[in-house]
């Protein structure tokens, strides 16, 4: 937690109270925010972590969905397609039981494959401007998205692919440290 205030303290004021909240759930690797600032991460990730930064670039991930209001957007998204069925239909019955799920939805929310690059370059930028190496995020990602032995959650079907991910972390990479000094290469 000292890490993350640490880590948080370096990134420019967006008016958010970031908060690190830890949970298990049977090992799931996982992490994920929520609109207001609270960083969610499941068990499953520190466990499938070799080290700290890895984690830390997962975490400015979702910071990266707070401070870019992806499930704001999100949010507006569902009531703007329910209130178009509305109109379209004549009817608000199912207003009141969108009502009640938008909770829940914010919860479980998927983001678009161009809201997680989005996320992803916060990330880099951000590990950037602290004199880190994104290729951590490339070493986590490549995990859980199947490769290095890890397991493909149910979430990941949203996300772009891992490998195209990766890739662009070690760009990133690459340009913080003028090639291959990262220690990850592009194959491993």
């Amino acid at each position: 937690a000292a890490r993350f205030d640490a880590m948080v303290a370096q990134l420019p004021d967006d008016d958010f109270d970031y908060r690190l909240a830890f949970r298990r759930r049977g090992g799931m690797p996982n992490a994920f925010a929520l609109p207001n600032g609270q960083i969610v991460l499941l068990d499953g990730l520190a466990d499938l972590a070799d080290n700290p930064d890895q984690i830390d670039s997962v975490l400015l991930h979702e910071i990266g969905h707070v401070t870019l209001r992806h499930g704001v957007k999100t949010l507006l998204q569902s009531r703007v397609i329910a209130l178009m069925a509305t109109l379209s239909t004549g009817s608000a019955t199912g207003l009141s039981e969108l009502a009640s799920q938008l909770g829940s939805q914010v919860l479980r929310s998927t983001y678009s494959r161009e809201a997680e690059r989005e996320a992803d370059a916060f990330a880099f930028d951000a590990m950037l401007a602290a004199d880190r190496d994104p290729a951590a995020f490339a070493v986590i990602i490549r995990k859980l998205s199947g490769g290095g032995g890890g397991v493909i959650p149910g979430w990941l079907a949203s996300h772009p692919e891992g490998d195209e991910r990766a890739k662009r972390a070690l760009d990133a990479s690459r340009g913080r440290t003028g090639g291959g000094e990262s220690g990850v290469e592009q194959g491993e």
